[in-house]
């Protein structure tokens, strides 16, 4: 039986649906448009660090098509996504909680912590450990150390990529 998902991986229009959804109920508890579109942009853009690999492991482009097929791919000898790391969700949480900032930063917690749930869940890391900044430093951001190969061309041919 053939599978029929586009990907192993969360592709930008599930991370919109996911962070639509996830500020839907934001906006539905705080009764907040800017909570809710604070936790939207958040979820959404945090793949913004993709486009800093891409350079690190690319010569310069402006085309968005082989920035995303690189970042779909994995196309990078090092992937460091500085943003993707489960310290930083865990320093953001605690600061919340020490400092009490209010519902605008725990709102984009919220956003942020949905993306990176969905990525956990979705993505082809060799170990949970993956999404952890300090293992990938120890792993020397290697990504065949990273990366689970195998999903990655199944990835690929789903996406029919040549």
């Amino acid at each position: 039986m053939k599978e029929n998902r586009r990907s192993s991986s969360i592709l930008p229009v599930s991370h919109a649906i996911a962070s639509t959804a996830t500020s839907l109920i934001i906006y539905w508890h705080f009764r907040s448009l800017p909570c809710a579109l604070i936790s939207w942009i958040t979820g959404f853009f945090l793949d913004i660090d993709h486009v800093v690999d891409y350079y690190a492991n690319h010569d310069f482009t402006l085309s968005y098509k082989d920035i995303y097929r690189a970042s779909v791919e994995t196309n990078y000898k090092k992937i460091y996504l500085v943003l993707h790391s489960d310290e930083l969700v865990l320093a953001v949480w605690g600061c919340i909680v020490i400092f009490s900032p209010g519902i605008f930063w725990t709102s984009a917690a919220i956003g942020f912590t949905q993306h990176m749930l969905f990525d956990h869940i979705t993505n082809p890391v060799k170990q949970p450990l993956g999404y952890f900044l300090l293992y990938r430093i120890r792993k020397h951001f290697d990504t065949d150390s990273l990366v689970n190969k195998a999903e990655l061309e199944k990835r690929r041919m789903s996406l029919r990529f040549p």
